[in-house]
């Protein structure tokens, strides 16, 4: 019964109000195989994707936002979006074994798409609420209040050749080299190549570690590999247009303006990662783990960077910054009872990681407006530095004094902020300091399974 405004009421929008949301999703995988010889076989696998979805959203005439209105009508709008994927791949695989030399080769080409399509109309000043988003041209302006459609695709294309070898089931060897090409990026930067390696020695099968019967499994391995990130929107690298509504003469009119500045350079982020490991595994695989050191170096960030207005644009996409990660990953199994069909087994896993801003788009310069730090993680918390709460004393009212002479009004129980450098009872923005980070020092966690039979109890901490 408010008469004064249409304060919202979740009571009155539980019935005079809807926000339907419904999905379909279709998704299919086949495979087929050939094998030519023992050594060479062929395998082709395609999977696919259709998603449709339907938003609609009713506002009743007797809704909280619009039962004040004059004459009472109500609001609707209709959206729809079509989602297709599909990738296929092509892989070839050999592998021959000669006494003690074993070597696998893997060639494959892969091909994925995406495309949607997507279409919205909404209406306000609907003559009756039965007609919800049904009948959105039954409305008092004769027309509707927006609409359009969208279309959008993007394709990626990959060609990879992966080489194993093994030596007595000791000495691992694989190198890998992949050529990936995404539509996204800037025409003559679409493709860039990826390689890999990765070794391995498993200590324990040598024949001097045989004799320790406490040590089921020693293995130690040393990788380094580079991938690649092409996460931009479908055509943002060629400068794309917004429609802009302005006046010609005395007529409303309709026409195209720039919002992005296109990037002919523009490429793939990249990862450079080395990782080094352990994996054992003792008193019969009672007690299994790994220990594993990586470091990361990520250069060519994708980054929006703001330009000057007077260009004609805003932004831009650009490969900016470097970034740095290295971290420490530890897991470890215990099978603590495993008896009469009764078992108990504990996983647990720790890990730790320090993300480290190496350069932005000035290189060493801090882009304050952003939040990004050289040296911090890429989100942290920076504000003025606070020690305790003003107190009603002598002292503190002195200081208090002095910093209404520059206009900061402060009285007991108010926090208390610190300068940084010579105090001048003025707070800028060189006394904000970096105060913390959302990025946690260390993740852990514990997963105890209880299982006998057929049956499984699982907590997880």
């Amino acid at each position: 019964n408010n008469t004064t405004a249409p304060v919202w009421n979740p009571l009155i929008d539980l019935d005079e109000a809807e926000d339907n949301r419904n999905a379909t999703n279709l998704n299919g995988n086949v495979y087929t195989e050939v094998k030519f010889t023992p050594w060479l076989k062929y395998r082709m696998n395609f999977g696919s994707g259709l998603r449709n979805n339907i938003n609609s959203t009713f506002q009743s005439s007797n809704s909280t936002l619009l039962r004040k209105a004059t004459p009472p009508t109500s609001t609707a709008s209709y959206q729809t979006g079509e989602v297709f994927q599909y990738m296929i791949e092509n892989l070839f695989y050999f592998d021959k074994t000669y006494k003690d030399h074993t070597f696998g080769l893997l060639l494959m080409q892969s091909a994925q798409k995406y495309q949607s399509e997507s279409s919205n109309i909404g209406s306000s000043k609907i003559l009756y609420n039965a007609a919800k988003w049904y009948n959105l041209s039954a409305n008092l302006n004769g027309k509707p209040d927006s609409y359009g459609t969208g279309f959008s695709e993007s394709a990626l294309q990959s060609y990879m050749a992966r080489f194993n070898y093994n030596f007595r089931e000791k000495y691992l060897l694989t190198a890998t080299g992949r050529w990936d090409g995404s539509s996204v990026l800037a025409t003559d930067h679409k493709w860039d190549f990826f390689p890999s390696f990765a070794l391995a020695w498993k200590a324990h099968k040598e024949p001097w570690m045989e004799k320790v019967t406490a040590i089921n499994e020693l293995k130690l391995r040393l990788g380094y590999g580079i991938t690649g990130n092409s996460g931009v929107g479908a055509y943002t690298t060629m400068g794309p247009l917004a429609t802009y509504n302005y006046v010609f003469g005395t007529a409303p009119a309709i026409g195209y303006i720039p919002y992005m500045m296109a990037n002919p350079q523009l490429g793939w982020e990249k990862t450079a990662q080395w990782n080094a490991g352990v994996d054992f595994g003792l008193l019969k695989n009672r007690i299994s783990g790994t220990i594993e050191y990586y470091m990361s170096n990520t250069s060519d960030i994708l980054m929006t960077r703001d330009i000057p207005v007077v260009t004609g644009y805003s932004s831009i996409w650009y490969n900016i910054g470097k970034m740095k990660n290295s971290g420490v990953e530890i897991s470890l199994s215990t099978v603590n009872i495993d008896r009469k069909g009764f078992r108990w087994v504990t996983d647990l896993n720790w890990s730790t990681n320090k993300e480290e801003i190496v350069e932005l788009v000035n290189g060493k310069q801090d882009m304050k407006s952003n939040g990004w730090f050289i040296g911090q993680p890429l989100q942290v918390f920076r504000n003025y530095k606070v020690d305790g709460l003003w107190q009603d004393t002598p002292e503190d009212q002195a200081e208090i004094a002095k910093w209404l002479t520059n206009g900061y009004t402060f009285t007991p129980g108010q926090y208390k902020p610190v300068e940084q450098g010579t105090p001048d009872y003025k707070l800028t923005d060189d006394d904000m300091v970096i105060l913390g980070t959302a990025r946690p020092k260390w993740v852990a966690g514990m997963t105890n399974t209880l299982s006998y039979k057929n049956f499984e109890l699982s907590c997880f901490v």
